[in-house]
């Protein structure tokens, strides 16, 4: 099990095959006794956690005016709210597909996006919970322009959830991470269309991943900071917004920048 040694700073030497470094702050290394991730959050995190769902760790749990902030890491395809209008937002390609050249490794789907000319990876793991029906209607849906492009950078789309227990998915198109002057605006503009989507069909929960801090490149810190200053006034229907971060580093992150954009 994974287990956060303290900052670099902090850590005695230690033997290359004790410990790996997984992000500039923080070390960490496996530990067979521990039952979950033991991360090193920021002091002033809140306290208080959020119901435990299976497949899931963390839980940090923000109290807002209007509604619920929780922090996971884990597998979003795991997520859910029983009882809820829920729906996860699935990272997306333009075409809403696994593009050309796909290779399907262990963790990830391998793809050349030709019509955006970067080199993707996907987790299959919404695609392979949903089942083969998500890929279907993902390739009905209306195609905007003679390349099939189905939803372009900076939109989302909803579709039926199909086997995954979840009233819908919502596939949002982020940008890649270029350095380019307009690309902080297309991302904040893929979170405000995410949660547009979610007004529309009268959502209450809703799972994000980190949009565009994957393979897109997008720098952790300046995406998290840009999807919380989003998501901070969410509509009327939605009482609980949730972050699922795949990698445990990122969620320490992810729980850092909530406090100083939140004004813990």
């Amino acid at each position: 099990m994974l287990r956060c040694l303290g900052r670099r700073a902090r850590v005695p030497a230690l033997a290359r095959s004790q410990v790996r470094c997984i992000s500039d702050e923080h070390w960490f290394t496996y530990d067979e006794d521990l039952p979950a991730p033991s991360l090193l959050l920021p002091p002033n995190a809140p306290k208080e956690r959020a119901t435990s769902q299976e497949g899931l760790e963390g839980g940090v749990l923000y109290r807002l005016p209007s509604f619920l902030l929780v922090f996971w890491t884990g597998d979003i395809s795991q997520w859910r709210v029983p009882g809820q209008r829920d729906a996860i937002v699935a990272p997306a390609n333009k075409k809403l597909n696994a593009g050309i050249g796909v290779n399907r490794g262990k963790n990830y789907l391998f793809f050349i996006c030709s019509f955006t000319n970067h080199t993707c990876f996907l987790s299959p793991a919404i695609h392979n919970a949903a089942g083969p029906s998500l890929a279907e209607a993902c390739a009905m849906l209306k195609s905007l322009d003679q390349f099939g492009v189905k939803c372009r950078i900076g939109n989302a789309v909803v579709t039926k959830a199909y086997r995954l227990p979840l009233h819908r998915i919502i596939h949002a198109v982020g940008p890649a991470y270029d350095g380019a002057e307009e690309t902080p605006t297309l991302l904040a503009q893929t979170y405000r269309r995410c949660l547009q989507r979610a007004k529309e069909i009268e959502l209450e929960c809703l799972a994000f991943p980190p949009i565009s801090c994957g393979v897109y490149g997008y720098p952790v810190r300046e995406g998290a900071r840009i999807a919380l200053q989003e998501i901070k006034d969410p509509p009327s229907c939605i009482n609980e917004i949730h972050f699922v971060l795949s990698d445990p580093s990122d969620y320490v992150t992810w729980v850092s920048e909530a406090n100083n954009v939140l004004g813990y």
